[in-house]
């Protein structure tokens, strides 16, 4: 923590910049684990990479994950899957997600039109 403030760096691919971003006081690091992104880090990679972040700051970033895919990023060694989805196509099911890993270890990341209202009946 910095401050009052919590501080995640995502899209970490390489140990030194993990290893830069820790030095720097962020609470956790986020690594890309949805193969459409730039930052995608594969699962062969993602092995010696989380090595290097201690355990409960390792944050798996994804985008509409299934309940089998959240599972297996928390198994690889995250402490926590982030969930990026967009509530208006119903692709993420955050209910089912939410039983199976726990609230604790489900943080989500909506994608919302400008000016949309967030829903209530998520």
């Amino acid at each position: 923590m910095i401050g009052d403030v919590t501080v995640k760096v995502c899209g970490i691919t390489r140990a030194a910049d993990a290893a830069v971003a820790l030095a720097f006081g962020a609470d956790y690091l986020g690594v890309n684990g949805w193969s459409g992104s730039p930052r995608f880090v594969a699962q062969a990679q993602r092995v010696g990479l989380l090595r290097e972040i201690p355990a409960e700051k390792r944050i798996a970033v994804t985008v509409n994950p299934t309940v089998a895919e959240a599972q297996a990023l928390l198994a690889e060694g995250f402490a926590v899957v982030q969930a990026h989805f967009d509530p208006s196509t119903g692709e993420c099911d955050l209910a089912a997600l939410s039983a199976a890993l726990g609230p604790h270890r489900l943080w989500i990341a909506p994608k919302l039109a400008d000016g949309a209202v967030w829903p209530t009946d998520l």
